[in-house]
Formats: structure tokens, C-alpha cells, sequence
């Protein structure tokens, strides 16, 4: 049984690395922990009592270029994103530890494909927005995070962040909401833990054969049972700073290239609004105060 999130990364990666990709243990792209309740099915009542399964987090796994089975000639390898070719970029394993990353109610992990390019001499990671931006749309699209330079949060945040700074919702308020999402998932797992230790405890007192006494009794007589959300040691509940959601927004909006115009030059989101409004007629935006006309375009 897995035991900590080391040993559940430790695994995974031995299956990837070992096996084809149609049997990668994926779910949109993610690895998910075992279940708690039936972990404990499969290897008896009582003998894997233990909260570090639902300490666990998801693991993303990004190998496009297997993942997708790119098979034409343009698509045949990723490309490098300084020469813009493939014929000398090569695989070179995975990065050596994943990526944090923000989820809608916990923390996960992201980990992809590290590749070398003969030519220019470098290397780069999957992640690298010039991969990303060169690879065809709906493979791109499938990548679900926007990353930053150690962590990563998924686009579908930054589109609520949107939405809610349409709104006149601040970074202070959109961390707070954030924050109780992830505090929400974290009091039903620990609902869940204790109610399953006192299940164990009414059969151990009615002296079930099935239960294993001495692993109840350290369960029972452990401090700190669970533990507390931001215990690094135990469920590592994170949620990033004011300052972090303004920085990804400033990427977001203002910095990354988004689009390709007729003339070949990719423009950020800010500059795609600004060519949208030039082709929208002037009475529609006389009203729009707000921007929303827009917002509901894109």
C-alpha cells in the first residue's frame, strides 16, 4: 500500500517508464490516489488503517507526442522552441521532480517529458510555452495548466479569476473562496477518517476477527490523528498568495501569447481584445461599461 506521496510518484513513473501508454493508469491525463474506503476492502478491515492515503494527491502526467500518437512529418517529434525543428530533438527522460500545481479544491503534481535538441544545444521540458504554442490546437488545449517558473494553477481558475474580476471581486476575494474550497475538501476527508476509526473501534469492542487490534490500538492512541491542513508532513493543503494570482494574471492577460494574427505575429490576450474591439460595432460597445461584450466573445 502506498504510503506517502513519494512512493505513489516513485510508482507511477516505474509504469510509465515501463510500460506503453495505453496502460498508463490516466484519467484526463491524471493519476489518481486509491480510494480510501476501498484500499481498505481490498487488504482487510482494520490492517491499513492508516490516514496517508487521503494525504495523497493527483499526479498529471504530459507526454504529448505519446499521449496524442503524432504521427505526420511536422508532428512527428516535438518541436524546439528556439531552432522551430524536430529533426534533432530527442527524448531525454522526465523531469526529476513534478511540479506543483493549484487545483480547484487541493494541491497536485504535474510531471512531463524532458527533451534535448541537438542543434541548438539545449534542453527544454514540455511545460516550455514555446512547445506548447507550437503544438496543434486541441493537443495544446488538452494541457490544463497555465505554469509558472516552479508552480502552476489550471486555466479554469484563471477563467474564474476572470469572471470574478469582471465582477469587481478582488485577489484578496478570490483567495478567500479558493481557500474554502480547499478547507472544504480537507474537513471531508478528515470527517471521513474518524468516522472509519470509529467504525473500527464498535467492531473491535464487539471483538470482531476481522479487525487487527494492535494496529487499532496505535490508531486510536496516535496524537494528532490526521493532522492539520498546512502540515507539510501530513495533507500539505496549500493555497497560493494575493501576489501569486496577480502575477498569474499579469501573464495571463497582459504576457502570453494567446493568438496568431494574418501577419504570422503572435499577440497576448490584451492585444486580441484591443483587434476584437476594432471589429465590433461602435453603437454594440457604446454601452459596455463593463467589458462584458467582449469577455462573452472570448
Amino acid at each position: 500500500m502506498l504510503n506517502s506521496q513519494d512512493e505513489f510518484f516513485k510508482a507511477l513513473m516505474e509504469i510509465i517508464k515501463t510500460k506503453p501508454a495505453h496502460e498508463w493508469p490516466l484519467s484526463g491525463g491524471f493519476a489518481c490516489p486509491p480510494d480510501f474506503v476501498c484500499a481498505m476492502g481490498h487488504t482487510g478491515l482494520g490492517k491499513s488503517f492508516k490516514p496517508s492515503i487521503l494525504y495523497l494527491k493527483k499526479i498529471f502526467v504530459w507526454s504529448p507526442e505519446v499521449l496524442f500518437d503524432l504521427h505526420s512529418p511536422k508532428d512527428k517529434m516535438i518541436l524546439c522552441p528556439n531552432c522551430n525543428r524536430h529533426e534533432d530533438v530527442r527524448r531525454n527522460g522526465w523531469i526529476d521532480e513534478p511540479r506543483q500545481v493549484v487545483l480547484e479544491d487541493d494541491i497536485g503534481y504535474a510531471v512531463c517529458r524532458r527533451y534535448d535538441c541537438n542543434t541548438c544545444k539545449i534542453d527544454f521540458n514540455g511545460f516550455t510555452p514555446g512547445v506548447l504554442m507550437q503544438l496543434p490546437f486541441v493537443v495544446s488545449e488538452y494541457f490544463p495548466f497555465i505554469m509558472t517558473h516552479k508552480s502552476g494553477i489550471l486555466k479554469s481558475l484563471v477563467r474564474d479569476l476572470e469572471d470574478q474580476s469582471l465582477n469587481g471581486v478582488g485577489m484578496a476575494g478570490f483567495r478567500k473562496s479558493l481557500m474554502q474550497k480547499h478547507l472544504d475538501k480537507f474537513h471531508r476527508s478528515e470527517m471521513l477518517y474518524y468516522a472509519t476509526l470509529k467504525s473500527l473501534i464498535t467492531l473491535c469492542e464487539e471483538g470482531s476477527p476481522l479487525v487487527w487490534n494492535t494496529v487499532l490500538r496505535n490508531a486510536i492512541n496516535a496524537k494528532n490523528q490526521f493532522g492539520s491542513f498546512g502540515d507539510p508532513s501530513r495533507y500539505n493543503g496549500f493555497v497560493p498568495s494575493e501576489s501569486y494570482f496577480t502575477k498569474v494574471w499579469t501573464e495571463y492577460f497582459y504576457e502570453r501569447k494567446v493568438m496568431k494574427t494574418e501577419s504570422g505575429v503572435w499577440v497576448s490576450r490584451e492585444t486580441m481584445y484591443h483587434l476584437a474591439n476594432q471589429q465590433i460595432n461602435g453603437n454594440i460597445l457604446s454601452g459596455d461599461a463593463s467589458h462584458k461584450v467582449l469577455h462573452y466573445c472570448f
